[in-house]
């Protein structure tokens, strides 16, 4: 696996591939016109001593922080995953092989690339080249002292070979990529930490004695619970965790700072943090959000979806089984035996709607308001000779 890093690579677009690659796409002569002025019309000047030095216009790059800008950049690094697959088709790089699927080759979100190999020489010496072809076209450079190689199925020889051909750093698990650790097992506690961390340093700049009680709840609610949601979205979290950030909006809550004990809560924290219906005030149950936002990626297994992550999905894990029935996940991936105690709960909130009935559970469907005819009647269930169909 080959992480690839960008050098500067808003500012490195080239603006006359940009506008070609907008015609090819069939964006109309007037939107390409008000492209070209919105990139080609600013211009800069040097201050020196005070004194102002001839404006210079750019030639290339993107506006930072406009919000065209990633749409704009997205076009431009789509050409790679053409390329890619372009070359993957006429054997010139190998990727990761499925069966009944197209072979996959890299993947890409914005500005983080990532190439899937084996490593081999004809590989590393394609793939070289065809950076440079992309570097020569889009201006898209590649920073081959940040990129690195992780040596996956501990090829060694494969891997000290690339390594030597492309000039980049070796790298091993874990590694961070889009802000989360990668690990080959199950992440350890002081990545866990990592997110209390950043709960603690975010309620350090804050004071609680100078908010009124609905201003410290919006602040509980709104930010504090959300700190952890991008982990929670994908992982599973261990129970200490959400202990542990419980305990600091609980203290933030009734004392405005994380190290006072809990013993000035003129409130049981469970009966504040229930729904308002029930007398609450409703603060988020981290424990039930962490299983409905991994919940959404039974949705993409269960609706066919055609993204990548879903092909290799279903070829390691729902080859020989659908998603509804019971799986041994002894040998699943740490990262998916925490998404499969959401399945549970997501199955609840299924609504099937009938076809061919070649992907639909008698049993297992909600066929009965919200209720499972194998909840409803189990001791049927067990007698029942044919429980898949």
């Amino acid at each position: 696996m080959i992480k690839l890093d960008m050098h500067r690579a808003f500012d490195s677009v080239n603006l006359t591939f940009l506008l070609r690659l907008l015609e090819f796409r069939g964006f109309p002569r007037v939107w390409m016109d008000w492209i070209s002025r919105l990139l080609s019309s600013s211009e800069l000047a040097i201050l020196l001593n005070g004194i102002s030095g001839k404006w210079l216009r750019h030639r290339k790059g993107l506006r930072q922080e406009d919000p065209l800008s990633p749409y704009l950049f997205l076009l431009v690094a789509d050409v790679f995953a053409k390329l890619m697959r372009r070359a993957c088709s006429l054997g010139l790089i190998s990727g990761i092989k499925l069966e009944n699927s197209e072979e996959i080759v890299n993947v890409e979100f914005a500005d983080d690339f990532v190439v899937f190999s084996e490593g081999s020489r004809d590989d590393m010496l394609n793939l070289k080249l065809l950076l440079s072809a992309f570097e020569l076209m889009t201006g898209l450079k590649v920073n081959y002292s940040k990129t690195c190689i992780v040596n996956v199925l501990e090829n060694s020889d494969h891997a000290r070979e690339a390594t030597m051909i492309l000039g980049c750093q070796p790298a091993v698990f874990p590694i961070n990529y889009l802000g989360l650790p990668l690990r080959s097992g199950k992440l350890h506690r002081q990545d866990w930490e990592l997110i209390v961390d950043k709960v603690d340093r975010r309620l350090s700049s804050w004071k609680n004695r100078l908010l009124y009680i609905g201003g410290q709840l919006v602040l509980v609610n709104s930010v504090i619970s959300s700190i952890s949601d991008y982990f929670l979205s994908i992982f599973k979290a261990p129970k200490w965790v959400l202990n542990e950030i419980d305990k600091r909006r609980c203290r933030f809550f009734w004392n405005g700072m994380t190290e006072a004990s809990n013993s000035s809560a003129l409130v049981n924290w469970n009966d504040v943090a229930s729904l308002k219906s029930n007398g609450g005030l409703g603060i988020l149950d981290l424990n039930i959000h962490n299983l409905t936002r991994l919940g959404r990626w039974w949705w993409h297994v269960a609706s066919n979806s055609d993204l990548i992550w879903t092909k290799i999905v279903k070829f390691k894990y729902f080859r020989r089984k659908r998603w509804y029935d019971k799986h041994s996940i002894a040998s699943w991936s740490s990262t998916w035996k925490g998404i499969y105690a959401s399945k549970e709960i997501f199955a609840l909130g299924v609504e099937v709607e009938l076809g061919n009935g070649a992907f639909t559970s008698f049993w297992r469907e909600c066929w009965c308001k919200n209720t499972r005819l194998l909840d409803r009647f189990p001791d049927l269930f067990d007698a029942c000779r044919r429980k898949n169909a």
